[in-house]
């Protein structure tokens, strides 16, 4: 059982700490430092746990303490200048909730066999999130601020699920990145917050017959000008998917 871990290390040579096996847990742990975690094996859970690479935020992997475990149920945790992955385990649902997370990134990676995927009730401020679907996952990204002070370049990006899609994106505030939301798949995305990021809503579907649900969002403004300027379709590039944003809320969600 780890009740704390204390590591030091540079970009170029961190400590690595290892899991192994298929049925352990995390829970109310610290690890402090610049190194990097893996399970090599299944992760049951990882809660109320704090990662901190007690480094400068700087916005590149290499000065961020590395985490990266396949499990199933992330929540409660706190990461700190960490740049974390997260693969689920086949055959069963996948949560990662009410976490806090600054200065890092999230990646999950939701593989065929998946049941169902819940990300919700999170906080990223400076912290990117990408999700990789594949095949049919039903997949529910809900409840998160994902916000940036420094122009980062994608707030939340998701990557695969071209065939099949059941992505839903609703009642999250995405703003302060280059591009606020980067999709390659086909969502539906309602009820959100979206705002002062460079481009808030890109679809970068390579097959035009794809159109995206994109209404009953706030995008800052009730300019059909200033907000069709901020979205990246089939009108920029006719190999894209168009998005369809209408109707628009008339002003930012609030539960």
């Amino acid at each position: 059982e780890f009740t704390s871990v204390n590591a030091t290390g540079d970009s170029g040579q961190k400590p690595e700490i290892k899991f192994v096996g298929n049925d352990s847990s995390l829970s109310y742990c610290q690890f402090n430092g610049l190194f990097q975690t893996r399970g090599q094996g299944e992760v049951n859970q990882v809660t109320h746990c704090s990662f901190d690479s007690k480094t400068p935020q700087a916005n590149n992997d290499d000065s961020r303490q590395k985490i990266e475990f396949k499990c199933n149920q992330i929540s409660y945790n706190t990461f700190d200048g960490v740049a974390a992955t997260f693969e689920m385990i086949s055959g069963s649902s996948f949560i990662y909730a009410d976490n806090t997370n600054t200065g890092g990134s999230v990646e999950v990676r939701l593989e065929d066999g998946t049941d169902t995927a819940e990300i919700k009730n999170n906080q990223l401020t400076d912290t990117a999130l990408k999700v990789r679907v594949q095949q049919q996952t039903p997949t529910l990204i809900t409840g998160n601020r994902i916000e940036s002070n420094s122009n980062y370049e994608k707030g939340l990006d998701l990557d695969g699920n071209k065939d099949s899609v059941q992505t839903t994106v609703e009642y999250n505030t995405i703003t302060g990145w280059q591009v606020g939301i980067n999709s390659q798949s086909a969502n539906l995305i309602r009820y959100n917050n979206i705002y002062n990021n460079g481009i808030n809503l890109k679809n970068d579907v390579n097959w035009k017959q794809v159109e995206m649900n994109a209404g009953n969002n706030w995008w800052g403004t009730l300019d059909a000008s200033l907000i069709a300027a901020k979205i990246i379709d089939y009108h920029d590039d006719i190999n894209k998917g168009k998005v369809n944003y209408s109707p628009l809320l008339t002003q930012a969600y609030d539960g």
